[in-house]
């Protein structure tokens, strides 16, 4: 099983709101995020270092996803990562 990577604090709060989690308010240097089904408040410590592994993982705790559907949030999508390669170009010799 692989680890669990350090995110950036943009990326965490990016794949909470990808599965349903808005910004309810900020208290100081930390995002309180809400989703409209549960009652719970997730904190995102929002500062310029990478959130760490441990908090990364009671942050995926509380929100109530497993590993398997946080990381299928994060990763990139393939078909968008296709279009933007460098296109192959053929050699041509004299």
């Amino acid at each position: 099983m692989t680890r669990m990577p350090a995110l950036k604090p943009k990326e965490v709060v990016s794949i909470l709101e990808k599965a349903g989690y808005y910004i309810d308010h900020t208290t100081g240097s930390h995002y309180i995020m809400r989703h409209p089904d549960y009652p719970q408040r997730i904190p995102i410590p929002y500062h310029a270092k990478d959130i760490k592994r441990g908090v990364l993982h009671s942050i995926i705790k509380q929100s109530g996803l497993s590993k398997k559907e946080s990381s299928c949030l994060c990763a990139p999508n393939l078909k968008s990562l296709r279009s933007v390669a460098p296109k192959k170009h053929s050699v041509v010799s004299f």
